[in-house]
């Protein structure tokens, strides 16, 4: 068995939960945590990609704003957010998103989910969600019900197949549409 490092661990795998940690420090300290060499280009790329930007350019003082401890100066999307640019800023082999989309709204969700699919190259990522919508950019996908597999398959398949990933689907559907109106 090979013995790794948590710094190679953190190198190599890199984790994105529901509920992120944040550090009572600016919105680029928190991004640039464990990361070495980050322009402020690349900075800007991940609040970007993570549709972080434009809250971002609202606060008085930029990606110099002071998130407070735990981030409590930000709304739950804004700390998932901040945490996707985090994850996104240095490359890695593996990327797990742990239902980190909850907080943020259907299209918000669909054009980060559209940004970080555009930046994994030869990266594996396995994403954890309740909303179907952020698994049809996944090659394939276990359904689970009450802890059991029930399914897998990719999202067009399993709509086909699986009443219960079509029901699921086709009521969350029902549901951004009505916030839409």
């Amino acid at each position: 068995m090979t013995n790794m490092s948590r710094k190679d661990y953190r190198r190599y795998i890199k984790t994105v939960t529901q509920t992120p940690y944040l550090f009572s420090a600016t919105i680029e300290e928190n991004i640039r945590f464990g990361s070495k060499g980050a322009t402020k280009s690349d900075i800007e790329a991940v609040l970007n990609l993570s549709q972080l930007a434009g809250d971002v350019s609202r606060f008085d003082k930029g990606d110099q704003t002071l998130v407070g401890e735990k981030g409590i100066m930000l709304s739950g999307g804004q700390k998932q957010r901040l945490s996707i640019a985090r994850a996104l800023l240095t490359p890695s082999d593996v990327i797990i998103m742990d239902d980190v989309l909850s907080a943020v709204d259907y299209e918000t969700e669909r054009k980060i989910l559209q940004g970080v699919f555009a930046r994994l190259y030869n990266q594996v990522a396995l994403v954890v969600s309740h909303r179907v919508s952020a698994l049809e950019y996944m090659d394939e996908i276990i359904v689970l019900s009450e802890g059991k597999l029930i399914a897998k398959g990719s999202h067009q398949s399993l709509l086909k197949d699986c009443p219960y990933y079509y029901e699921t689907w086709q009521l969350q559907q029902n549901e951004a549409e009505d916030k839409t109106c």
